[in-house]
């Protein structure tokens, strides 16, 4: 946006713009002023509502540039105290690709994210679960009949989803992250807890323990009705 012709009296206008900045991008701003750096200064309203305040400067024609990377939404006004401009700025992102997508474009148009409409963003299908690893999947993005591997159908891939199997277990934790029906192994002989009759590998099966272990709980409350009779 520019402020003013820098020569004319009351042309100066003091323009703002705001805009938002997406998580993982960094906010680079450009504020160039003409000689008459003395008049001219910008104040960016950050996402938190403080503000933080640039110049006056020193005669010379410069560019004043400053970064940001908090996510949210950013205000930048400029100004110029004699009220005849001469200032000029530019701010952007750099969009890196695989990572996130403005939801509107420079232009004002919506951007449609998921373009088959399928639960799965069009980054993802084409990009972000091709990841070069064991559980790397891509699929077209115009075809709703072709999505990512998922095997819990969580519409977060494979490659992406910290618990794939989706039991409520991190992959991190779970023994066995691609069974949805076992997390554990106790013993540590390849047999899931769930599906173990030895949990323990001591040799005594699993449901042999608990059958006695009932059966004496059983004899106690025999005992304790005859006790009390």
């Amino acid at each position: 946006m520019t402020n003013g012709n820098g020569y004319s009296f009351g042309s100066a206008t003091d323009p703002s713009c705001t805009f938002i900045l997406p998580a993982g991008e960094t906010l680079d701003i450009a504020f160039t002023h003409d000689f008459y750096g003395t008049e001219s200064s910008m104040v960016v309203t950050l996402p938190d509502s403080t503000t933080d305040s640039y110049g006056p400067y020193g005669f010379g024609v410069d560019t004043v540039s400053v970064t940001y990377d908090t996510a949210g939404s950013y205000t930048v006004q400029i100004f110029d105290s004699y009220s005849d401009g001469g200032q000029s700025l530019e701010a952007s992102y750099t969009y890196i690709s695989g990572t996130t997508v403005p939801s509107v474009t420079t232009a004002g148009t919506a951007v449609d994210n998921d373009d088959d409409n399928d639960g799965y963003s069009d980054l993802d299908e084409t990009t972000n679960c091709d990841d070069s690893g064991s559980y790397a999947s891509s699929s077209l993005p115009l075809d709703a009949t072709s999505t990512p591997a998922d095997m819990d159908s969580d519409f977060t891939c494979d490659a992406l989803d910290s618990d794939r199997d989706g039991d409520s277990y991190a992959n991190s934790v779970d023994v066995f992250p691609d069974d949805v029906n076992e997390w554990g192994d106790n013993d540590a002989d390849g047999t899931g807890d769930n599906a173990d009759t030895d949990d323990d590998n001591d040799l005594i099966l699993t449901h042999l323990m608990l059958s006695q272990w009932m059966s004496v709980r059983i004899q106690i409350q025999m005992v304790m009705v005859h006790l009390t009779q």
